[in-house]
């Protein structure tokens, strides 16, 4: 897996659906970013439940959606965390917790970067 924060290429294809008229993609960049920030809360908050089919599928979507937006870092570790779910590896999930909210964190920062950085 690409383990870049953003992968510009995605936002660039995303970016030809842009009209003046219809501007989207910051919303749906920022929509996505908020499905990942609530499910990060939503995972750190519902991981001692050991809910299999809950926290996967909240995984499976927070991942889905940060792949629609190129956010390949949060992607791949709620992958990894969707996997753990599935397996009922509670351990692996409740450890990769602090690397998702690295993950978070530098996603955000990159897309403020980025959403500013435009002309």
């Amino acid at each position: 897996m690409d383990n870049r924060i953003i992968a510009l290429e995605r936002i660039d294809e995303l970016r030809k659906y842009d009209t003046e008229e219809s501007p989207f993609v910051d919303d749906l960049l920022s929509g996505c970013l908020e499905t990942a920030r609530q499910t990060t809360f939503f995972l750190k908050s519902h991981i001692a439940e050991r809910d299999k089919k809950l926290l996967n599928s909240k995984a499976h979507t927070a991942r889905g959606s940060c792949l629609d937006a190129g956010y390949n870092r949060l992607a791949g570790i709620f992958g990894t965390i969707e996997i753990a779910a599935n397996e009922e590896s509670f351990n692996q999930i409740e450890s990769s917790l602090p690397d998702l909210e690295h993950a978070l964190e530098a996603t955000e920062q990159a897309l403020k970067h980025l959403l500013n950085g435009r002309p």
